[in-house]
């Protein structure tokens, strides 16, 4: 009896630190981790939910931007970190993508991560290069299908802005080669300058070039027209197809691993900044859609976008050059 009592009671003392760690989350500074350079929509929306969860948690929360690979840089890094709540990542919906055209990412994002909450929707608009001679969509695939030399940018590949332009060249034969970029700025700005001719990018990431009319919006991944924008047409309207309705979604993990009661709380943070009037005055004039929500819908949310786009790479014929 003494000796059962003993190994129960060391075994009790084993979870203790575990309990503590978790009821005293956090004691310190959180570490969230971007996949894009500054200035990106991304890093902007991780840094107004940072110094949102840094009021809700109590302790800062820190951005660190690692570049690089579409994201898969940043997200390998966190999957290496301690799975103790203090390292997060600011993920976008290429944490599903990445790995379906690239290898070489060596991740999953369902079973390496756990999911905390989705932060943010950007409508995708398809835009051209200014000096492109087609006013409408269904111009631009007539023009495009007597081009040989076309170029069309993404942030990276494994993309919201890769997968949906290589479905789209694949819908409608189109021949142009893909050229990735590190991040939204300098993508926007080889598009503006001619060097690529088109890009499917998250409208945040297109407006100012939008309104300097150094590019011009063609049509939108959306159900519905774009307050803001009433001219552009949704894709089905511009090309009558319902397989380009998408849009890229930017949300929180953390490692496999992490204590959920660690997860609940940081949850709860990302749900109190999508309610917060500071953080929706920020995202409003952006065209941005605040989420939120549980971690269960989040899971089922990543099941059912890794099906989805998984399913798109293979029809494509999508890779990560």
């Amino acid at each position: 009896m003494f000796k059962i009592l003993s190994m129960a009671m060391i075994a009790t003392s084993m979870c203790l630190p575990s309990v503590a760690a978790a009821e005293t989350y956090p004691n310190g500074p959180v570490r969230m981790i971007v996949g894009f350079p500054p200035g990106g929509s991304s890093d902007i929306a991780a840094r107004v939910f940072a110094e949102s969860m840094s009021k809700s948690l109590g302790q800062p929360v820190v951005v660190e931007n690692k570049a690089g690979a579409g994201g898969n840089i940043a997200a390998a890094e966190v999957i290496r970190t301690k799975p103790d709540g203090y390292t997060v990542l600011y993920a976008t919906s290429g944490i599903i993508l990445g790995p379906l055209v690239n290898p070489a990412a060596n991740y999953d994002a369902v079973t390496d991560f756990s999911p905390v909450a989705v932060t943010a929707s950007n409508p995708l608009v398809f835009v051209v290069n200014k000096d492109v001679p087609a006013k409408t969509l269904a111009e631009f695939v007539d023009w495009a299908k007597a081009q040989d030399n076309l170029n069309f940018a993404s942030t990276g590949a494994g993309t919201m802005t890769h997968l949906p332009a290589a479905a789209f060249i694949a819908e409608f034969d189109i021949k142009a080669t893909h050229v990735p970029y590190r991040g939204a700025s300098p993508a926007m700005v080889d598009l503006a300058n001619g060097n690529a001719q088109f890009m499917i990018s998250a409208l945040s990431e297109a407006r100012a070039m939008l309104e300097a009319g150094r590019i011009r919006a063609l049509a939108m991944t959306t159900t519905e027209r774009v307050p803001g924008y009433p001219d552009v047409p949704t894709m089905k309207e511009a090309v009558g197809t319902d397989n380009f309705v998408m849009g890229g979604w930017q949300a929180l993990v953390v490692p496999r691993g992490v204590d959920p009661r660690i997860v609940e709380k940081l949850n709860t943070a990302v749900n109190d900044a999508v309610v917060s009037e500071a953080v929706q005055k920020q995202f409003a004039p952006q065209g941005t859609q605040l989420v939120g929500g549980t971690i269960k819908e989040f899971t089922e949310f990543m099941r059912a976008e890794r099906v989805r786009w998984k399913k798109i790479v293979e029809e494509s014929g999508a890779t990560a050059g």
